[in-house]
């Protein structure tokens, strides 16, 4: 929904223009503002708190770390790029323990990687 003919998700996108509602603003620490009329436009930016979260093997569906900046969290978030960005167990986490969230539109959005070229058409 964060196109302008969405009006950026309602103003939910940027820090600046969201506004209380069902939600609280105050709880999204996942800004991607892609707005360019307002201050906090901020495309392409990866602001994190743990960089080496990033393609950990772990899906951090919160903090900002699964925005397209950001590489979709290294990869984490998808199961058909999970691990890809570091070798596994490399860091103590095995793809999918957390489950996917995957987000990337130019990724398959497979639940699994278990089910693709099984012979059987899903």
């Amino acid at each position: 929904y964060n196109v302008g003919l969405c009006d950026w998700d309602g103003g939910d996108c940027c820090e600046s223009t969201c506004q209380d509602s069902e939600f609280f603003c105050s709880a999204n620490a996942e800004w991607e503002c892609l707005n360019e009329e307002v201050a906090d436009y901020a495309p392409g930016v990866c602001a994190v708190e743990f960089q080496d979260w990033l393609g950990d093997n772990y899906c951090d569906v919160y903090g900002g770390y699964n925005i397209a900046a950001c590489n979709w969290d290294g990869g984490d978030c998808c199961a058909v790029t999970c691990g890809q960005s570091a070798a596994p167990g490399s860091f103590g986490y095995d793809c999918g323990a957390a489950g996917y969230a995957c987000q990337d539109p130019d990724t398959c959005h497979a639940p699994t990687t278990e089910n693709l070229g099984d012979g059987y058409c899903d």
